[in-house]
């Protein structure tokens, strides 16, 4: 996953491993070859080439350390995957590897855990639990039910680098609950999950949705209306709070009203101990900061940098 990069790559890149070329042939509605997305690109058709990225934009074939040096100031990379594909996830690995031996300081986005989770992510990513522990903790099998095996060199990755990890997503529950009662008849507790916001309204959206389930006849065929619209209602719900999510773990830091439990996993019980560990730190060090945040546990990374004064700092640059 800064600038902070939350990895969590829907970028105009074609990420590829062992993926068929999209042929001009196939039928107008399968998922592959819908005219949707980018008008500069949507009736486009792009050559994907075995253990490569291809930028669609220009055609570029690009290796993982060339794609994290052409990111620039990206901050939101998103990466899509198989689940039950082990290729995927080498992908995934293999980006993360990339922007970390680039300077990048990287968060990572999980689409498999929902935010009320992130006590256990944080504790993970210090090194704190088995493997064991970690899978039962954060109820890996309730929160996604795929084998731990298909992420396990991802998380161990991210545990060994000291990389934060960010759950973005929404208790199931919730989106459960969208589905068969839709917006308006959630109960309180479960619309505190939700943005305010959630887009149902985007036909491309719609579109490229129901040609995924039109592929997929053999599980999902036979839906009624109402029931697809149910289902696209907890897709969308499903994006729009990954979205959200990821937004805010990219936007953390200190806010007013925290509460300083600890530094860099040192208990802070009051002023004095935290100038003790301020002391024994320099200016542009980074920090581990573990905080209570209305009543959540939250684990913010930052940067101990000091403000110019005013003056210097609206003032226009010197001469030399």
């Amino acid at each position: 996953m800064k600038l902070t990069t939350l990895l969590s790559i829907r970028l105009p890149l074609c990420l590829a491993l062992g993926l068929a070329t999209a042929s001009a042939s196939r039928a107008a509605e399968e998922p592959l070859d819908l005219a949707v997305g980018d008008p500069a690109r949507r009736d486009r058709h792009a050559t994907v080439t075995l253990d490569a990225i291809v930028d669609t934009r220009t055609g570029d074939v690009l290796s993982p350390d060339e794609l994290a040096s052409r990111l620039g100031k990206i901050r939101l990379l998103l990466v899509g995957e198989g689940h039950t594909s082990i290729e995927s996830h080498r992908v995934e690995r293999r980006i993360l590897e990339a922007l970390v031996s680039a300077g990048r300081e990287v968060r990572v986005g999980l689409e498999m855990y929902p935010y009320t989770e992130q006590a256990w992510l944080d504790r993970w990513s210090k090194g704190q639990l088995t493997e064991d522990g970690f899978l039962a903790l954060s109820r890996w099998y309730r929160n996604w039910g795929y084998n731990w095996g298909y992420y396990r060199d991802i998380f161990l990755f991210a545990r060994d680098r000291g990389l934060p990890l960010a759950g973005v997503n929404t208790p199931r529950d919730v989106v459960s609950a969208v589905r068969k009662k839709g917006f308006t008849n959630l109960t309180p507790e479960e619309a505190a999950h939700v943005p305010v916001r959630v887009d149902t309204d985007s036909a491309e959206h719609r579109k490229l949705f129901k040609a995924f389930f039109d592929a997929d006849a053999g599980l999902h065929g036979g839906l009624t209306e109402e029931a697809l619209d149910g289902m696209f209602r907890a897709q969308c719900t499903w994006d729009a709070t990954m979205a959200f999510n990821a937004a805010k773990a990219l936007e953390a830091g200190v806010r007013t009203g925290d509460l300083l439990l600890a530094f860099d996993g040192l208990p802070v019980p009051d002023k004095e101990a935290l100038a003790i560990l301020l002391a024994a730190k320099r200016w542009g060090d980074r920090v581990t900061l573990d905080v209570r945040r209305g009543g959540q546990p939250v684990t913010l990374t930052a940067r101990l940098r000091r403000a110019l004064p005013l003056p210097l700092a609206t003032a226009a640059p010197l001469p030399f």
